[in-house]
């Protein structure tokens, strides 16, 4: 038998087979031979020995955490620690096992505090000093008839229940012999009495039969002091009666680091009571204190505080109402609300001097650049007015041009009628177009200086788009375009100013012409839902950037790209004003591929508007027939 090393278990199965654990692994004894044979699957230095409810035989080793071998289907396996997984066990120096009512397997380990692995034998979950042991060092797991784990270590014995998790520590202090148990030494008899060896002898006790203390001991503070020295009492110091009779202390800047001594009147094991605080203004949680009845505050920053304790009883039942003592601390002069007065009083001084100093250097430089702009502004206008009126007179000599070319033909041609009809019509085109820039420019001046009434009166909006859309058609013609107009099925009839309509589609056609690469046309659509009209004018001419989009519509803006094409500059600027104060809008609508511009004007039946300049609001009176508009 030597050869088999040290014993330090034997166990008997359910089957009757007798299990040997040593430091060479754990051996079967064979009646029929009367020796031992070796199981190679639960091999190690050798603790403890059990079998499961399942009939799972398990070893605890010294080194190798600990190892199962299932008989009867040749199953095995091991769990040991691993660093890096808080999911492993927490040692692999185990002391013990214990299978509980529910099936968990508990392990106990040297260093690491207990183990419980799950029924199905795939979760771990630790215990340990961190959450409620007194010690890592735990040797024997025993159950009670009411599922009451008891757990022995090397400061005492705990009571854990597995449901809620919490723990009760009973020592010396409880009257045991000694708070030092021994290794693997426990047992429960028949009736629920529990046995446990210790350094000093074996502790006997059936857990049915324990009362809890439930005496919940009275709190007081005993003591304060400032310094380390005891506060004494009298008028002229912030104790001015006994601590236990005090509700507020109030203390000086250079009083701020005091302690405060306490006591739970508690005589049933008063070395188990425990204690917990919280310093409001510093603390958001309670601070334990296991034994110390006393605590220690530094250097506190000046202000109102209030001390908060609590104690408990050696079974951990707390006292329901907490003992409380309010600390003022008092700041130093300088930090008074007077001496803060004095601070804010020449803080405003000086900002006061300050500012109106900044503001008369920043008054001047105002003053200068304002001199400049003025006088930049005032060269910019010119400037661009001078523009204006050259680009009138651009704008005039080309129709005088080719009214001039017709007429030389009429004179060389006086006999022929066809071509002295269609030359006329040349000449008066023309005609026309020169009095429609000299409009321009008299309507401009217009809205520039004054008043701009429109007068409503019923208009064909679709025959008005035909008239205009043949009036330019020749110009698109000359440009070789692809020149459409897509118009509603039914006429479309509305009230408007047909004069400042005409120019808002004159212009507009006249642009998308102009600046036309391949393609113009023109849509008319109505929006029943808010009984509107609106008119869209399509061109594939250079697109205008988006961050232009509403620069277009200032007066005599013009795009880099198309100052070289003949134009004043006004004529966006005079569509949008005519279109707002028609209750509408014209916007560029965002399109990759075509420059958009889209009128929106409002459908009435009968309308009157008077527009002053210097006034912001539109006076109207309407009278809307409700019948479908299509």
């Amino acid at each position: 038998m030597d050869w088999y090393g040290r014993r330090f278990s034997i166990y008997q199965t359910r089957s009757g087979d007798i299990l040997l654990g040593t430091t060479a692994g754990v051996f079967k004894y064979n009646r029929s031979q009367n020796n031992f044979t070796a199981i190679p699957q639960l091999s190690g230095y050798t603790y403890n020995i059990i079998e499961d409810s399942r009939g799972v035989w398990w070893s605890a080793t010294i080194s190798e955490g600990i190892k199962f071998f299932n008989p009867l289907s040749g199953e095995s396996g091991h769990f040991e620690n691993d660093p890096k997984n808080k999911g492993s066990i927490s040692n692999n120096m185990v002391n013990s096992l214990y299978e509980d009512s529910r099936g968990n397997l508990w392990i106990a380990t040297e260093g690491g505090g207990a183990c419980r692995l799950s029924a199905d034998r795939k979760t771990i979950k630790r215990y340990n000093a961190k959450n409620g042991l007194p010690s890592n060092f735990v040797f024997k797991v025993l159950e009670d008839n009411s599922e009451q784990l008891w757990l022995t270590t090397s400061k005492g014995l705990v009571q854990l229940d597995p449901q809620s998790e919490t723990t009760t520590v009973y020592t010396s202090a409880n009257g045991l012999l000694n708070d030092q148990f021994n290794y693997n030494s426990g047992f429960r008899d028949e009736s629920g009495r529990l046995y446990f060896g210790s350094v000093k002898g074996m502790i006997s006790f059936n857990p049915s039969s324990f009362h809890k203390n439930s005496f919940v001991p009275p709190l007081f503070l005993t003591g304060f002091q400032v310094h380390n020295k005891e506060l004494a009492i009298g008028q002229q110091s912030p104790l001015k009666q006994s601590i236990l009779y005090t509700n507020t202390i109030e203390l000086a800047h250079d009083q701020s680091s005091f302690s405060i001594d306490f006591a739970a009147l508690s005589y049933t094991a008063p070395q188990m009571n425990q204690y917990a605080y919280k310093m409001e203004g510093i603390d958001t949680k309670w601070m334990p204190l296991e034994k110390n009845r006393k605590v220690y505050f530094t250097n506190l920053a000046p202000g109102k505080y209030v001390f908060k304790l609590k104690a408990a009883n050696g079974n951990g039942i707390w006292s329901l109402k907490e003992t409380m003592l309010t600390i003022i601390i008092l700041p130093p002069w300088w930090l008074s609300s007077t001496a803060y007065v004095i601070y804010a009083l020449s803080a405003l001084g000086l900002v006061t001097f300050l500012f109106r100093n900044y503001h008369r250097r920043m008054k001047l430089k105002s003053q200068e650049k304002l001199d400049l702009l003025h006088f930049e502004k005032e060269k910019e206008l010119y400037e661009a007015k001078m523009k204006f009126f050259t680009n009138i007179a651009h704008e005039i000599k080309t129709p005088l041009t080719l009214i001039k070319g017709p007429l030389e033909r009429i004179i060389k041609k006086a006999e022929v009628l066809p071509d002295i009809k269609n030359s006329l019509a040349i000449m008066e085109r023309n005609t026309d177009r020169l009095i429609e820039l000299t409009s321009q420019l008299l309507d401009y001046r217009q809205t520039e200086t004054g008043s701009f009434t429109l007068s409503f009166t019923e208009e064909n909006i679709t025959q008005l788009l035909q008239d205009t859309y043949f009036s330019f058609k020749p110009w698109a013609e000359q440009k070789n375009l692809n020149y459409t107009l897509h118009l509603t099925t039914d006429p479309l009839i509305a009230f408007a100013d047909s004069d400042a309509l005409s120019k808002i589609v004159s212009n507009l056609l006249s642009n998308a012409i102009k600046y036309a690469d391949k393609k113009v046309s023109i849509e008319l659509a109505i929006d029943n839902y808010d009984k509107t009209f609106h008119i869209e004018f399509q061109n594939d001419g250079d697109i205008v950037p988006a961050d232009m989009s509403e620069k277009i519509f200032e007066p005599f803006f013009r795009l880099k790209k198309t100052e070289k094409q003949k134009g004043t500059g006004i004529g966006l600027s005079l569509a949008r004003s005519l279109a707002e104060l028609h209750g509408g809008n014209l916007v560029v609508r965002e399109d990759k591929s075509m420059n958009v511009f889209r009128v929106t004007l409002p459908i009435y039946t009968e309308r009157q508007a008077t527009i002053d300049r210097n006034v912001s609001s539109i006076d109207f009176t309407d009278k809307i027939n409700t019948s479908t508009i299509s």
